[in-house]
């Protein structure tokens, strides 16, 4: 979980440049062994999902 954490605190703290470039909605898939972050050019319905696997479905 410390993980996870720290590389959303990236995210929000140490990185301009990331935020500058977004695209409609933010997709951030992350886990103790992988975090991926995702532009999307469409509008998504914020959600949270948490899981022992990955949500990509609608």
């Amino acid at each position: 979980m410390a993980d996870i954490e720290s590389h959303l605190m990236h995210l929000v703290d140490d990185d301009d440049e990331f935020w500058i470039d977004q695209a409609d909605s933010l997709a951030i898939f992350a886990s103790p062994d992988r975090f991926t972050t995702h532009r999307l050019p469409n509008h998504l319905t914020a959600m949270v999902e948490v899981s022992d696997r990955f949500h990509i479905g609608r």
